[in-house]
């Protein structure tokens, strides 16, 4: 069958159309291909863990903060996914997110490439200071951790009475052995109460045998520390110091995280030597925000999972049934 010239560009405009707007919601046009994504195959890599950690300061707009609905700051959202479809970090730590349970996790990680765990702001974990109410601030805060489905670590998150906003990960190794990766946004102005929180929650960790080394990472806002000499002005942060060395915690960040200059967000270790490559990156390198990011490896053999990944449904359109597509297009015209 011949057609004139014009009939012949609106039928290839009408399939080059159907190309562009084919997705996994409508009628497979052809067959269709799965395949499980790349992931992490260089040797080297395989015996670490790569880590990603940044406080964002929030997922949403300044100005929605306070509202039910907050409206999500989409230049921030996605210039996070495009950091992480870009490097695929094998865990993902993040404070003050600003997130509220009507936000569902696949409006920050689209593609179910990693087990959340969201511990958002509430009375529970941020309870107000029962000698200053004007400490408590009802928005804000809330932290998270990702981990790569395509690690098969079982990631479990550790139940805990702490009213604090401090949440802990485990991660299974191959002999049963577990590893931990915690973090904590601890809001500066809170006192003796919120202290005894997040240290009653570290030294649940500490009891629990089975973990062979914890990781916590996080924005502490324990500005008046000299990490050099271990030491403060401040006996709330002296505090801070005893519990670190009580359990047996090193801090290893040694260059300021915040653009005005303090060290606020802390990398605490106890089992240090497992540590290594770590970055304290460039303003606003990754996501815009006061923070800096910082990226780091934990020496622990990563389990990859190969046959668990997520598939892609990839549309083979050579097999399509054109003909079919053809008849169509004509019909409706």
């Amino acid at each position: 069958m011949h057609y004139p010239v014009s009939n012949t560009i609106i039928y290839v405009l009408i399939y080059i159309t159907l190309i562009v707007i084919s997705n996994c919601s409508i009628l497979n046009p052809g067959p269709s291909v799965t395949v499980n994504p790349h992931y992490n195959t260089n040797l080297e890599k395989s015996n670490r863990l790569e880590v990603f950690y940044q406080n964002v300061r929030g997922f949403v707009t300044y100005g929605s903060l306070g509202s039910t609905s907050p409206v999500l700051n989409i230049t921030k959202v996605i210039e996070f996914q495009a950091y992480v479809a870009s490097h695929q970090p094998d865990i993902i730590v993040l404070n003050e997110t600003w997130l509220k349970p009507i936000i569902n996790d696949r409006e920050i990680f689209p593609n179910n490439d990693y087990k959340i765990f969201r511990l958002d702001r509430s009375p529970e974990t941020h309870p107000p200071d029962p000698s200053n109410n004007n400490k408590y601030k009802r928005n804000g805060g809330g932290v998270l951790i990702a981990i790569n489905n395509c690690l098969d670590m079982k990631p479990k998150v550790i139940k805990s009475s702490s009213k604090a906003e401090i949440l802990s990960v485990i991660l299974f190794l191959k002999n049963n052995k577990k590893i931990c990766i915690s973090t904590c946004y601890r809001v500066g102005t809170l006192g003796e109460n919120n202290f005894y929180e997040i240290s009653k929650h570290i030294e649940l960790i500490t009891s629990t045998k089975s973990i062979i080394a914890h990781t916590l990472i996080g924005d502490m806002n324990l500005d008046s520390i000299n990490w050099t000499e271990y030491s403060s002005n401040i006996p709330l942060h002296r505090e801070f110091l005893n519990i670190f060395a009580n359990q047996n915690l090193s801090q290893l960040i040694n260059s300021p995280t915040h653009y005005l200059g303090n060290i606020l967000d802390v990398l605490l270790s106890d089992v240090p030597s497992t540590i290594c490559n770590i970055a304290v990156r460039d303003h606003n390198e990754f996501v815009k925000s006061d923070h800096f990011a910082i990226t780091f490896d934990i020496k622990f053999k990563k389990l990859i999972s190969r046959n668990k990944g997520k598939k892609r449904v990839i549309k083979n359109y050579k097999k399509a049934n054109w003909r079919e597509i053809n008849n169509i297009c004509i019909l409706t015209m």
